[in-house]
């Protein structure tokens, strides 16, 4: 049933009628660009990219943010924020809420680096790391600062809209968000939308 498609796997012996649809963000030429310096400038550290612009496809309020997200392990990065300063003009590291609400949203396409949670789910498409729905749906619970206007209400609508879009692996949702803290939080908002 699984090979024909009547069946998709959202987890380890966990299953679903129909076909799995999988969450594929597009990348731009920004994300092209960095990942290219960051494989040849620090070709041993995992990073992962991503643009703010995903999230819109499952919010009802629009934000006109559009930030790029690099992500990097604890080792990596300052250096990593060091080198794309000198690359391009809007480089933040781990901006709190009122940069993010003073500043941020009125700059043109700001990056923001931020630190990789180990074994963080991510997804290679075109050979660059990016994220993947578990992990963007855990982080916009875990940050508060970065996402506080996808928070309330519009957090449990995008959730909705997430399950209701894509096929999500829970086992892979609730062991990153039990690595970041959150994993009452998400079984939480999990519950309301399954009373919807």
């Amino acid at each position: 049933m699984l090979q024909l498609g009547i069946i998709s796997r959202v987890g380890r012996g966990k299953y679903q009628i129909g076909t799995s649809f999988n969450f594929e963000p597009q990348l731009g030429n920004t994300i092209i660009s960095i990942n290219s310096q960051l494989k040849k400038t620090f070709p041993f550290s995992d990073y992962c990219i991503w643009k703010t612009v995903v999230i819109k496809e499952l919010a009802v309020h629009q934000s006109f943010t559009n930030f790029t997200i690099v992500e990097v392990e604890r080792d990596s990065i300052d250096a990593v924020f060091q080198f794309l300063k000198e690359k391009y003009k809007y480089v933040y590291l781990k901006p709190k809420k009122d940069i993010v609400e003073n500043y941020l949203l009125d700059m043109p396409n700001p990056i923001i680096i931020q630190h990789l949670i180990s074994e963080a789910p991510i997804q290679k498409i075109n050979k660059i790391p990016t994220i993947t729905i578990e992990k963007l749906l855990v982080d916009l619970v875990f940050g508060k600062d970065l996402f506080y206007f996808y928070q309330g209400y519009e957090l449990i609508h995008v959730f909705q809209r997430a399950f209701d879009k894509y096929t999500i692996n829970e086992n892979k949702l609730f062991r990153y968000a039990s690595r970041r803290g959150k994993k009452e939080e998400v079984l939480k908002i999990i519950k309301t939308i399954n009373r919807q």
